[in-house]
């Protein structure tokens, strides 16, 4: 959701508003006052696109070592310089990719990607990110709800959306910006897709 509506900034809510509905509101009050000016732009920024359902479900020590970690990927990053700060925050920065569960992924999948793309070009990254992803999981179809992305990981399976998270996922846990498309209909037959 972060990502659809970025480039609305009509539909922008107030953060401080965000905030004081969060169930860990005064937690994260108190992490925003302490934290860098770099986290706590990251943390409005979030908070200005969060989706209503994040308010429960996405909590304080989650937000926390997500924007940390996700900042700390950008910098240690060699690929950090071309990639702008809006694009940064749009791509790179979210902790959801669509409407899969809340998941402390990051850490994760950073730990495991990392090594095999570090001294890597961006565009060598992105593909060593595609077969680190293939090594993981492969396309089964399935009407179950989405996945996230460690779900996916662990059980070796997903149909095209939660193999698409599981992507986005991986490439943003390592300062790689990116994002799904889809199309709810094909002309040549039934059935929506998710790449």
């Amino acid at each position: 959701l972060v990502s659809c509506l970025a480039a609305s900034p009509v539909l922008a809510a107030d953060p401080d508003s965000v905030l004081r509905r969060h169930v860990d509101a005064s937690r994260l009050r108190e992490w925003r006052e302490s934290a860098s000016e770099e986290e706590r732009a990251a943390f409005d920024f979030l908070f200005r696109w969060l989706p209503a359902a994040d308010l429960a479900a996405w909590r304080a020590d989650a937000v926390a070592e997500d924007i940390r970690l996700a900042l700390q990927t950008r910098n240690e990053s060699p690929w950090k310089e071309p990639i702008p700060e809006e694009t940064f925050r749009t791509w790179v920065l979210p902790h959801r990719v669509a409407q899969e569960p809340v998941q402390r992924w990051r850490r994760t999948l950073h730990d495991l990607l990392w090594p095999r793309v570090r001294s890597r070009s961006l565009r060598e990254a992105i593909l060593e990110t595609n077969r680190f992803c293939r090594g993981f999981a492969t396309f089964t179809p399935t009407s179950a709800r989405d996945q996230g992305p460690l779900t996916t990981m662990a059980r070796g399976l997903g149909r095209c959306e939660e193999e698409t998270i599981f992507f986005v996922s991986a490439a943003r846990s390592v300062g790689i910006p990116a994002r799904p498309a889809w199309t709810p209909w094909w002309m040549a037959g039934d059935g929506n897709h998710a790449w």
